[in-house]
C-alpha cells in the first residue's frame, strides 16, 4: 500500500520496502561516505587505534549517539571516520523507522476504512456483528491511496480545507516515508523528527506523543542515558523528564500494538510487540518497562477483553513442547509475560499491586476469581513448569539443572539413604548446596503464595491454591528428607573415621 504511494511521489531513489533498500540513495550515501578505501588509508595511518572507532571495536563506540565530550580528543580524521560509522548505524535505524512507518500507515489505513464501513451500515440501518461483513476490499484500499496521493500533491490550501483527519494522517506519515529516505539524520534530529510528525498529525490521544518503533524507543533510551549522565551537573530535572517520556513511548509502542492486533484481528501482532519490547536490551528502555509493568499490563488485559470477550471464552495457546493448551482468556496476559521472560516473583508483585490500584483494577475489568485463578495459574508455573528448564527459573528448572550437573545423586531415588554412603565428602558437600538452593526457591513460592493469600481474600480456599499448596508440601518434604539423609551420612562417617 505505502509502497505504491511511495511510488507515486517525486522522489528521485529507490524506495525500501525490503531488499530493495540497498539500492535508495540513503544507503548509496552511507556506503560512499564509508569506502574500504577510506577505512583502509585511515588504518595504515592510525594502526591499531582504528579497532577504537571501526564498527566492531570499543563497545564505547557501539551506542549510535556517543556523548560529545569524546570527540574533543579526536582528531579531524578520527572524528570523521567516527562520524561515518555514526551514519552506517543511523542507515539501520532508518531502515527499521521506515518498515514501522509502513506498518503505521497500513493499521491506520485499514482502520478508517473499516470505521467508514461501519458508519455507513449504521447510517442505512443495516448492523451486522459478522467481523467479514467490515473486511476491507482490495478495491477499497487502491482507492484510499489514490485519494492519499492526491492529497499529498495538492497545495496546502486546498488541501486544509479537505478537513479529512483519516487522509491528514496518511499524507504525513507518507511524507515521514520520504523525509526518512532522504537525507541521514542525527540521532537527535530523527527522534525530533518523529515526535514532531506524532504531535501534530497523528492519533494522540490513542499513541501518546512518540512514535511506536523499536528505533525510536531506543533513541529515547539514549537520550535517558544522557540525562543521567548530566546528573552529576545537577540536571535532575532533565532526567525526570526523559524518563517519563521514554515511560510514555513504551505505552505508545505497546497500545499501537494492541490497536493493529484489533484493527487486523491478529493477537500474534500485540504478542510480537510485546516480545520485541521487553526482549530490547538497552538498559534504559528495560528500566522503563519495569517501572511501566503495571500499565504495560493493563493494555493487554482490555485488549483480551475486547478481543475474547467474557472468562468463559477460551484461548488455545503452544506451549514450548508444542502442545496445544486451552487456557480462560482472561490468563492470556499473564501467559504472554512469563513467555516473555518475566520471573514469577515479578508477575506475583505485578498482580498485587494490580490488586491494590482500584483504577488499573477497574480499567482491566478483572473479577476477583479471575485474580485468584491468575494467582493460581502462576504459583503453579514457578512450581512445576517444564516449558523452559533450562532457564531454571522454576523449582523444576532449577532442579533439572542441579540434576544434569551432577550436583543431586540419588536425589530421586527412594533408596538415596544406603545410596549416598557411596559419595565421598566432597559430593556430599555439593549435593549439600544444591538442596539448599533447592530449598531457597521452594521458600520463595511459599512465602509469595502466603502473602498473595493474605491479600486476597478466598484466595487460600482455592481449589487450584490448594492443590498447589499440597504440592509443595510434598516436593519441601522430599527435599527435607534428601538432606536429612545427606546430613546423617556425614556423621556416620565422622564416627566410622575414629
Amino acid at each position: 500500500m505505502a509502497d505504491r504511494l511511495l511510488a507515486q511521489s517525486e522522489v528521485e531513489f529507490a524506495v525500501d520496502l525490503g531488499d530493495r533498500y540497498a539500492a535508495s540513495g540513503l544507503y548509496a550515501q552511507a556506503a560512499k561516505c564509508h569506502s574500504v578505501q577510506g577505512l583502509r588509508a585511515w588504518c595504515v595511518e592510525r594502526g591499531e587505534a582504528a579497532r577504537r572507532f571501526s564498527l566492531s571495536g570499543d563497545p564505547k563506540d557501539s551506542s549510535f549517539d556517543a556523548p560529545a565530550d569524546d570527540d574533543t580528543t579526536l582528531t579531524p580524521l578520527e572524528n570523521s571516520i567516527k562520524q561515518i560509522d555514526l551514519n552506517i548505524r543511523m542507515v539501520g535505524l532508518q531502515r527499521a523507522l521506515v518498515r514501522d512507518t509502513v506498518h503505521l500507515f497500513c493499521v491506520l489505513a485499514v482502520s478508517h476504512l473499516q470505521a467508514a464501513k461501519r458508519e455507513r451500515a449504521l447510517l442505512s440501518g443495516v448492523i451486522s456483528p459478522a467481523p467479514a461483513q467490515h473486511a476491507v476490499s482490495a478495491e477499497e484500499v487502491e482507492s484510499f491511496c489514490d485519494e492519499v496521493a492526491a492529497a499529498a500533491a495538492a497545495s496546502p490550501n486546498k488541501h486544509s480545507r479537505q478537513n479529512n483527519s483519516a487522509v491528514d494522517d496518511c499524507r504525513s506519515l507518507l511524507s515521514l516515508l520520504i523525509d526518512l529516505q532522504r537525507v541521514v539524520y542525527a540521532p537527535l534530529e530523527l527522534l525530533d523528527l518523529l515526535n514532531l510528525q506524532m504531535r501534530e498529525n497523528l492519533k494522540t490521544e490513542q499513541f501518546g506523543f512518540h512514535f511506536p518503533a523499536i528505533a525510536a524507543l531506543r533513541l529515547q533510551g539514549q537520550c535517558v542515558a544522557t540525562a543521567a549522565v548530566r546528573r552529576l551537573n545537577a540536571y535532575t530535572e532533565e532526567e525526570e523528564i526523559a524518563k517519563n517520556e521514554l515511560d510514555n513511548a513504551c505505552m505508545a509502542f505497546l497500545s499501537f500494538g494492541a490497536a493493529a492486533a484489533r484493527t487486523l484481528q491478529q493477537p500474534r501482532i500485540l504478542s510480537n510487540s510485546l516480545k520485541d519490547l521487553l526482549a530490547l536490551s538497552d538498559v534504559a528502555v528495560r528500566e522503563s518497562c519495569a517501572r511501566s509493568l503495571k500499565r504495560l499490563s493493563v493494555v493487554l488485559h482490555v485488549y483480551a477483553r475486547s478481543q475474547w470477550g467474557n472468562s468463559n471464552k477460551e484461548v488455545t495457546m503452544v506451549n514450548a513442547e508444542g502442545e496445544a493448551v486451552e487456557i480462560p482468556a482472561f490468563l492470556w496476559p499473564a501467559w504472554r509475560l512469563a513467555e516473555c521472560g518475566q520471573p514469577f516473583d515479578t508477575l506475583i508483585n505485578l498482580y498485587l499491586s494490580l490488586e491494590e490500584d482500584e483504577l488499573a483494577k477497574q480499567q482491566s475489568r478483572l473479577e476477583s476469581t479471575e485474580l485468584q485463578t491468575i494467582f493460581c495459574w502462576i504459583f503453579d508455573q514457578w512450581l512445576t513448569s517444564q516449558d523452559d528448564v533450562a532457564a531454571a527459573s522454576t523449582y523444576v528448572g532449577l532442579l533439572h539443572r542441579l540434576t544434569e550437573a551432577g550436583d543431586l545423586p540419588y536425589f530421586a531415588s527412594s533408596v538415596s539413604g544406603p545410596l549416598l554412603s557411596q559419595l565421598n565428602e566432597e559430593e556430599r558437600a555439593r549435593a549439600d548446596v544444591a538442596a539448599q538452593q533447592l530449598t531457597d526457591s521452594l521458600l520463595q513460592i511459599e512465602l509469595a503464595m502466603g502473602c498473595a493469600s493474605r491479600s486476597l481474600g478466598g484466595l487460600k480456599d482455592n481449589r487450584h491454591f490448594v492443590g498447589v499448596n499440597s504440592r509443595l508440601a510434598i516436593i519441601k518434604q522430599q527435599v527435607a528428607e534428601y538432606r536429612a539423609a545427606l546430613h546423617k551420612q556425614a556423621v556416620t562417617d565422622r564416627f566410622t573415621s575414629f
